[in-house]
């Protein structure tokens, strides 16, 4: 059995890989901002709510929607454009409106990725806890994302706020975390201020962990359940993994789990023959 540390939309495929069966193996597992229920901010529930996502890929004829900005911004006017993508009407007019996209005070910015990723996922991080580095070079991390993959996250996953298979059934069940997770520990990480999926959403899933139907120590005590949930003060949403300080304000907690169930997961435990 291995442990796996999972962050956002890998966290979510990888609990309902493990939960409809297509994924098996995993002994421990660490998540970061999401796992059963994706819960989304209220500013992304409004974007749901306009139908952006159809609009782009039925009105526009878009089938993806890239978060690298092409037309010219402070961020990217004085570095050539990498992929020699042809700068389109529709570009200049995604980064011109994405401007003016409400966002707190402390969070506005000049870069027009910045903008295009906060509109696409919701705000990824407060940006008090990046590197002036790394927020400079976003183009470098981000890429494109399908529409449909983005509308099946939409439509289904977050508007429900489980997780269904291709039939669309639901496959966070109590029968279904009992049989997986009965002994997998697991460790949730989610940033205070998340912008993207509220931290009441991990919250939720430590608690369907801990129900009457898994087994668990002292329920006072979290150190002493295999299932525990960190929260991290100051922190967003993609931050808790690219901060500045992420290391040694987020790391340690994730070392920590990964080393405890070093000796009955991961690679190494197995006794050669």
């Amino acid at each position: 059995n291995v442990q796996v540390v999972a962050h956002c939309v890998g966290s979510l495929t990888l609990w309902a890989g493990m939960l409809n069966g297509d994924i098996e193996g995993v002994g421990s597992v660490v998540s970061s901002q999401i796992a059963t229920r994706p819960m989304v901010s209220i500013a992304n529930k409004i974007k749901q709510n306009f139908q952006l996502a159809p609009f782009f890929e039925k009105v526009l004829r878009q089938d993806h929607f890239d978060i690298v900005a092409h037309s010219p911004s402070p961020s990217t006017s004085e570095r050539s454009d990498k992929t020699a993508h042809k700068v389109s009407l529709l570009d200049r007019a995604v980064d011109n409106a994405l401007r003016f996209m409400p966002v707190p005070s402390q969070e506005y910015c000049n870069n027009a990725i910045c903008h295009r990723a906060s509109f696409c996922f919701g705000l990824l991080w407060e940006h008090d806890k990046l590197s002036k580095n790394f927020h400079e070079n976003l183009d470098e991390i981000m890429g494109s994302i399908n529409m449909e993959t983005l509308q099946g996250l939409v439509n289904d996953w977050s508007k429900k706020q489980t997780l269904t298979n291709l039939e669309g059934k639901d496959v966070v069940t109590p029968e279904n975390l009992k049989k997986v997770f009965e002994n997998v520990p697991v460790l949730l990480i989610h940033g205070a201020k998340n912008q993207a999926f509220t931290p009441e959403s991990t919250l939720r899933t430590l608690n369907e962990l801990r129900s009457d139907i898994l087994p668990w120590t002292n329920m006072a005590s979290d150190s002493k359940s295999i299932y525990r949930r960190k929260e991290i003060p100051g922190y967003g949403h993609l931050d808790c993994i690219v901060g500045d300080k992420a290391y040694k304000d987020v790391y340690p907690f994730i070392l920590e789990h990964l080393e405890t169930y070093s000796t009955t997961t991961g690679y190494g435990t197995a006794t050669e023959e």
